[in-house]
């Protein structure tokens, strides 16, 4: 019961620290803020790419994305599930559920993921070893049950 008790409050807690970090900061601040949160996601996602590959001590691409699945929801930004993937078309179909930062912006009626975007770019742009493109197809933000995300090579 304790346990329950203070992984509620932990919840609870995280939110608040996210709230501030991504919403209030981005209320303050505006349109260069979310290009900063943009770019520090696709830091973020390249450094985590090379990370994930360190511990797994592996080249296979099932256990580096069910290692980067396990440990996107573990750090509480949402539970991310890789839907489909294609290393030889380097294309991937990507969604988020209980996305942190969307669901900050319910009711907005607007793609509100900046930061996991971001990270979703590096991470896939390293898996893909090439440039890639990332689109937001669907938001919790616009009332979407899930954010859902098309990446693609760029070439």
């Amino acid at each position: 019961r304790d346990v329950e008790r203070s992984r509620g409050l932990g919840d609870v807690y995280k939110r608040q620290l996210y709230e501030a970090f991504v919403k209030l900061l981005r209320e303050e601040l505006g349109s260069g803020y979310t290009a900063w949160l943009y770019q520090l996601g696709v830091e973020m996602g390249r450094n985590a790419y090379k990370s994930h590959k360190e511990v797994i001590q592996s080249e296979d691409v099932d256990k580096i994305v069910k290692f980067a699945e396990a440990l996107f929801t573990q750090i509480g930004f949402g539970k991310l599930r890789v839907r489909s993937l294609d290393i030889e078309s380097k294309r991937a179909l990507v969604r988020v559920y209980n996305s942190f930062e969307c669901e900050l912006f319910k009711g907005s009626n607007t793609p509100s993921s900046y930061l996991i975007k971001g990270m979703l770019k590096g991470w896939f742009s390293c898996l893909f070893k090439a440039d890639i493109k990332i689109n937001e197809i669907k938001c919790i933000a616009k009332g979407d049950p899930y954010c859902e995300f098309e990446i693609k090579s760029e070439a």
